[in-house]
């Protein structure tokens, strides 16, 4: 099914693409705060894993409608937990910290200059990851590498900010604590800042 939704995009990607008289190309700076869902058996105690990050992006913008994003961002979430091996009201505090580069490419739909819907896929590399067990810190080498379909909108604040949601959903497994994997879902607040933009020509009528 995403494989289909990827390809009717592509498509339409391409005719919008190849009737578009002017290209717009912005490069600029995006930071961004992140709560997660990892869906472990072990649950932290906020429900959440909590984090931020940042990073560089380049935008293109073909027309007045259709708009491709790239991006690169350094990303970082943390956790408490309360875990008991063997079910029993006697717990163990643990609190685990993961790092990740993600690359998010969406597709946007712009409805006017100042909103836009955008949807596409965001690939998660595991940099490094931690895990403090009641005072004891040791490598959590249970971050995986995965992909997440990514849904999210935009909304302008002038030609250079913007407001940036997104809900992300893993593709596979992403961490792994102790017996049961799980697959993060992500809720994202971005804000992001247009440094450079050039408007050109590129196809005639």
């Amino acid at each position: 099914m995403l494989k289909k939704f990827m390809a009717a995009a592509l498509l339409f990607f391409c005719v919008h693409t190849a009737n578009a008289q002017f290209v717009k190309v912005s490069v600029g700076i995006r930071g961004e705060g992140v709560a997660t869902l990892t869906g472990t058996e072990v649950m932290p105690k906020t429900g959440v894993q909590l984090g931020g990050g940042g990073g560089i992006f380049t935008g293109l913008k073909f027309g007045k409608v259709l708009g491709l994003q790239v991006e690169g961002l350094y990303t970082y979430h943390t956790a408490g937990y309360n875990f008991s091996s063997d079910g029993s009201s006697s717990t163990v505090p643990i609190s685990t910290t993961h790092t990740y580069i993600d690359i998010p490419i969406c597709l946007q739909l712009w409805l006017g200059k100042g909103f836009a819907f955008e949807g596409g896929y965001q690939q998660s590399i595991a940099l490094s990851g931690t895990i403090n067990i009641d005072g004891d810190t040791a490598p959590d080498n249970g971050i995986l590498d995965y992909g997440s379909v990514v849904t999210g909108m935009i909304i302008n604040m002038g030609k250079a900010a913007f407001l940036n949601f997104r809900f992300t959903k893993a593709l596979g497994y992403s961490y792994v604590m102790t017996t049961e994997p799980s697959k993060n879902m992500t809720v994202q607040v971005g804000l992001g800042f247009r440094l450079f933009n050039s408007r050109q020509k590129v196809f005639k009528k």
